[in-house]
């Protein structure tokens, strides 16, 4: 059995970073059996696979050879790289919450790139030029009421935990950091995308980027049932 206070955080709902590196010192001062250290591995099975778990300075081996560290094993980096945001595609596109009632994926998303790439002939392009805060995935969701289906573009910005910027809209802290430039672009697109209508989210987790996706289907139905 875990010692009760690394066992509760284990269970938190909504485990974060914070939650990470509170839970690190606990184990720094315990001294886990292997059978317990299967226990905390197990736990964090749960969490989820989007939340970093980066190793703290301790515990990484300070000379190439050295003995590893036990909780090492419990430790995961996340970053922004295509598999990550695969993931996402992924996961959105099979949720049983985003489905037709003819059983097939309400939403269709593909990676939306930015910036300036090099060809193979020399030259170089910018992708997403123009667009100011452009999201990482765009898509479309297909909204159906009665016997209707309608189209509605949607936007995913994709941040690592933590990392929503302050004034967005799906922002829970209490920070007034100074956004970066990106940023302010990134939330401005979203203000404007909400007040036509639109749909642009923030997410660090793809199960609260799905039930966003949920809530704007449903503000769209009713939008259509304001009309009638």
């Amino acid at each position: 059995m875990l010692p009760s206070d690394i066992n509760q955080l284990l269970q938190t709902t909504r485990p974060d970073v914070a939650t990470w590196a509170a839970l690190c010192r606990l184990l720094d001062a315990a001294s886990l059996s292997p059978q317990q250290l299967s226990e905390v591995k197990k736990a964090l099975s749960s969490w989820p696979r989007e939340v970093p778990r980066r190793a703290p300075r301790e515990w990484v081996p300070e000379f190439v050879g050295s003995p590893r560290h036990p909780y090492l094993s419990l430790c995961c980096d996340v970053t922004e790289t295509e598999s990550l945001y695969n993931y996402y595609i992924a996961q959105i596109s099979t949720s049983p919450k985003l489905r037709l009632r003819d059983g097939s994926p309400a939403v269709t998303m593909w990676r939306q790139l930015r910036g300036r790439v090099q060809l193979q002939n020399g030259t170089s392009i910018e992708l997403g030029a123009g667009q100011s805060g452009l999201a990482d995935l765009g898509g479309i969701m297909i909204v159906e009421q009665g016997n209707h289906r309608f189209n509605s573009y949607i936007e995913i910005e994709i941040k690592i935990c933590g990392k929503i910027p302050p004034t967005a809209r799906e922002y829970m802290g209490s920070s007034t950091r100074q956004l970066t430039d990106t940023e302010s672009d990134q939330v401005r697109r979203q203000q404007i995308q909400i007040e036509r209508g639109g749909c642009y989210i923030f997410c660090d987790r793809v199960a609260e980027g799905i039930e966003s996706l949920c809530q704007f289907r449903s503000e769209f139905v009713g939008r259509i049932h304001d009309c009638k």
